[in-house]
């Protein structure tokens, strides 16, 4: 799965990313994770997309399956108004 992150800098300085993992959450469960590798800066005030490739927990998303469902056919519904 591909996770795309909306990232701003607000800041007069640039902004440098560290290798780190970014948690995913629904419901207050970790549903998985996705690395951020280290080495890309984006500019002072700007906007950025990170395109992470993301791991999901099976068990987890078992878990939350009919809320999550339910959430995905809203989200289709939206765009596709």
């Amino acid at each position: 799965m591909i996770l795309t992150v909306h990232v701003s800098n607000p800041n007069i300085a640039p902004i440098r990313y560290s290798d780190t993992d970014m948690s995913i959450y629904y419901f207050g469960s970790l549903l998985g994770k996705a690395p951020v590798q280290a080495g890309s800066q984006q500019p002072p005030r700007s906007c950025k997309l990170l395109r992470l490739p993301a791991w999901l927990s099976g068990l987890q998303l078992a878990h939350h399956a009919k809320q999550f469902l339910a959430d995905l056919g809203i989200l289709i519904l939206w765009f596709n108004v």
